[in-house]
């Protein structure tokens, strides 16, 4: 889609297969010209729990993006520090991209606490929100119909995509018993993770 930039934001704590086969699934199903990978400083529902350093999350992302020519990776969160709001950064892609249509790409089992997103009403104002998951969430949108009102209406699509039994949890515990990660996350981020000696734990 001529002009259409999605955008993946997370803690990324690790990045892992999940997120870069989402995002693909995303981008072909849409016709995306470009999608942007943005890790956050703080997200907002991680405030208080330990993360790898930014600098590490930050460099896991890129080394992972290597294969994606569709894929770029952006620092504004991190720059900008503290608590990341999605709403801030899209104000600024907006600002940035003003004649690229946004598609903010999140897990379709988010779509339930959507509502409680700092200036949600905002966000749906900025970018279209594109649900991934299997199918069975379509009802899920009936619980949001007070916010999808007026104007905002299709500013939420649900997408088929493949499903991904894989979270940063498990890998973190795996990596702290030095399991092979090869199955949950690319090569290179595997090599950095254990190089690094990220998730040991105490």
């Amino acid at each position: 889609m001529a002009g259409s930039l999605g955008i993946m934001g997370g803690t990324f704590d690790p990045i892992h297969w999940g997120h870069l086969e989402t995002a693909r699934a995303v981008a072909q199903q849409l016709e995306l010209e470009q999608v942007l990978f943005i890790p956050a400083a703080t997200a907002p529902h991680k405030q208080g729990l330990d993360c790898a350093p930014a600098c590490d999350r930050y460099e896991m992302v890129r080394l992972a993006l290597a294969a994606y020519p569709r894929f770029a990776l952006s620092d504004m969160e991190l720059r900008r520090a503290g608590v990341s709001y999605t709403v801030d950064t899209l104000r600024e892609l907006k600002r940035l991209y003003p004649d690229k249509k946004l598609f903010f790409i999140i897990g379709a089992d988010s779509l339930d606490q959507l509502p409680s997103w700092h200036c949600i009403e905002e966000q749906l104002k900025l970018a279209t929100f594109v649900a991934a998951g299997r199918p069975g969430y379509g009802e899920r949108l009936d619980g949001l119909k007070p916010l999808l009102a007026g104007a905002r209406e299709g500013r939420i699509k649900l997408l088929d995509t493949p499903a991904f039994d894989i979270s940063s949890t498990r890998i973190r515990q795996a990596a702290e018993q030095r399991k092979s990660l090869s199955a949950l996350v690319p090569a290179a981020v595997e090599e950095y993770i254990y190089r690094r000696g990220l998730y040991r734990g105490g």
